[in-house]
Parts: structure tokens; sequence; C-alpha cells
């Protein structure tokens, strides 16, 4: 088990690190503000959890997966739809800015 967590950590500073290269491709401030309150809220719950599987008995480890899991995919789509969301209002914002200069 302790395999598994050692990968668990080097898979969450590998994450860490693609969050980070990521930061460079998002459209406009309220996106970038949403994206480091989403990655500093995500990588706290993914040390918490890692921390967790290294104090808990096998029992809980294994009962703890299940939630951790759906909560991960939760969070993640979660993410995906409001900085769609921040995007498309960013373009319309800068559409209708465009068209005010215009006239």
């Amino acid at each position: 088990m302790r395999f598994v967590v050692v990968a668990a950590l080097l898979a969450y500073v590998f994450w860490v690190l693609v969050q980070r290269m990521r930061a460079g491709r998002v459209v406009g401030p309220r996106e970038r503000f949403f994206q480091f309150r989403a990655w500093s809220f995500t990588g706290l719950v993914i040390l918490m959890s890692l921390v967790a599987l290294v104090i808990l008995p096998d029992k809980g480890r294994i009962l703890m997966l299940a939630p951790l899991f759906i909560g991960g995919v939760t969070l993640a789509k979660w993410i995906q739809k409001n900085r769609l969301r921040l995007r498309t209002e960013e373009t319309e914002r800068s559409s209708f800015e465009r068209a005010k200069r215009i006239n």
C-alpha cells in the first residue's frame, strides 16, 4: 500500500506542474482567479486525502475510495463547466465592448 501512496504523491506533483503550465491559457482575469481558487481547493483536498490514505487502516482506505472518486469526478465537471461559462461571458463582454467603441 505504501507504493500506491508514493505513486499517488508523485501523480499529485505531476498534476501540480500540469496545472501551473495550463495557467497561461486563460481568457481573462475572472477565469484566472477562478482557476487559482479551484486549483488551490483541489490541491488541498488531494493532499488531505493522501494523508488520510496513509493514516487510515485498510478497511477505512477501501471505504474512502468510492466517495473520493465520485467527489473528484464531480469537482472536475464543476470546474470545467464554470471555466466554460466564464469564457463565454468574457467573449460576450469583449464583443460588447468592441461594439461600444465603434458607435
